[in-house]
């Protein structure tokens, strides 16, 4: 989630900079997107399913 909060702040994607170490600590240029099921559960059972418009 923190990730996601910086990112949201940056004004412009030519001053954002980020360092992806892979396991042995060598810069890549990629990452995996991880996505927790438990994270988005817990949304659900705290403020219910979407609402959706028609």
């Amino acid at each position: 989630m923190e990730l996601y909060v910086a990112v949201s702040r940056v004004t412009s994607r030519k001053s954002l900079k980020l360092l992806i170490l892979n396991e042995d600590n060598n810069v890549c240029k990629e990452t995996t997107n991880v996505v927790y099921g438990e994270v988005f559960q817990k949304v659900y059972m705290t403020i219910g399913p979407p609402a959706i418009d028609f």
